[in-house]
């Protein structure tokens, strides 16, 4: 026994000549608790679960209409995770919303934000953008396609205003 702590004293350093340990094996054992901490590299981009998406919202739908995104996912983790999402192009009829869930998730919405007209415009297609949060960041997409369904919203209309009938 004496042997072995002198052994763990001195740091493996031991005169190998010594006949005294009358033929016993010293063993010593060091417990130590190692901390790894792996920082994560932005090595991965966003991904949708589709490249592309197809919605129909009737010319008749209310301001505040949503439809629904599916959200990215990011290999990622930290500051390198999904940072944030945009709409392309930004303009007055699409407004992107993004809420977390309960389980984690997100929740996107592209929500109308002032009336449609399918006469004067029969589609939209969105572009919806995942950003995280690298330096440089890394983006993936989503491109939506709006189809406006007609509504039996204009009255009939006659070229002329008044019309001859001959017999």
């Amino acid at each position: 026994m004496r042997r072995c702590r002198e052994f763990a004293r001195d740091e493996y350093n031991h005169d190998d000549d010594d006949d005294d340990d009358d033929g016993q094996v010293c063993v010593c054992v060091c417990l130590c608790q190692v901390k790894v901490e792996i920082v994560d590299v932005n090595d991965n981009s966003p991904v949708f679960p589709e490249r592309r998406i197809s919605h129909d919202i009737s010319e008749l739908a209310e301001p505040g209409t949503a439809l629904a995104v599916p959200a990215a996912t990011d290999l990622d983790s930290g500051r390198n995770a999904i940072y944030r999402y945009d709409v392309v192009p930004r303009d007055r009829k699409w407004e992107l919303t993004s809420r977390a869930t309960a389980d984690g998730g997100t929740d996107l919405r592209l929500v109308l934000r002032e009336r449609l007209d399918r006469e004067l415009e029969d589609g939209y297609l969105v572009t919806v953008l995942a950003v995280d949060g690298g330096d440089p960041p890394k983006t993936g997409s989503v491109t939506v396609n709006i189809s406006v369904l007609d509504a039996n919203d204009n009255n009939p209309q006659f070229d002329n205003s008044s019309y001859e009938v001959s017999e």
